[in-house]
């Protein structure tokens, strides 16, 4: 399996710019069978949900899918989706024939009140891909193994999506994905948005959670 995991700065809330920074940067790309795009790539990881939430039918998937058929790659990333059970933190999996599949972010980040403005999902998503048999997971929910756990071996890659994180927490979440990959006999691929805004909102937000668990 060939991937293309593309890490980039985003440009805040503006969808538009995302969708069109992001297809610029594919330009040119030599053929893969995937192509990885951030969590939450049209955004940034907002909170405002009500005002840049989108639908099964909006603008961003069909761009996915004309994406997708061009590069005759399967294009995966997470996009804020309005669905039944209210606002969600949505990976969509499009393939190059269009066909969609896509799961809910389970756990969310509650450091961040991401659990406040976004409904959890229940289920994950395990799909096929150049033989593979792949397991997306957005970002927080790769910490909780009974969610993540690869009981009957039916998972062949695991896809995770963090958003930038301080300089501690990369070690944490490069050993959980190591251990996790030994005990399940999988291969892992993960990526990351940059942005020094969220870097510093999500650093003062971590070291006061290790502060409040230390003290």
């Amino acid at each position: 399996m060939k991937l293309a995991i593309l890490q980039t700065a985003l440009h805040w809330e503006l969808a538009d710019e995302n969708r069109q920074h992001i297809a610029q940067e594919l330009k040119g790309l030599e053929p893969v069978d995937l192509v990885i795009l951030p969590e939450m790539f049209t955004t940034g990881f907002s909170m405002r949900a009500p005002a840049l939430a989108e639908t099964m039918t909006g603008l961003t998937l069909e761009w996915m899918q004309a994406l997708a058929q061009a590069a005759q790659a399967v294009i995966c990333g997470s996009v804020i989706m309005m669905s039944e059970r209210g606002y969600t933190n949505r990976l969509l999996w499009v393939s190059p024939l269009g066909d969609v599949q896509y799961y809910d972010k389970r756990h969310l980040f509650r450091m961040a009140q991401e659990h406040q403005h976004y409904s959890a999902g229940q289920e994950k998503l395990v799909t096929s891909l150049a033989g593979f048999n792949c397991c997306p997971l957005i970002c927080y929910d790769l910490r909780f193994p009974v969610f993540s756990r690869n009981l009957g071996k039916e998972v062949d890659c695991w896809f995770m999506w963090r958003i930038g994180l301080p300089s501690a927490q990369p070690i944490g979440g490069h050993y959980s994905k190591r251990a996790q990959s030994k005990i399940s006999a999988m291969w892992w691929a993960s990526i990351d948005w940059a942005s020094m805004a969220i870097r510093l909102l999500i650093r003062g937000i971590r070291w006061w959670w290790i502060f409040k668990a230390r003290s």
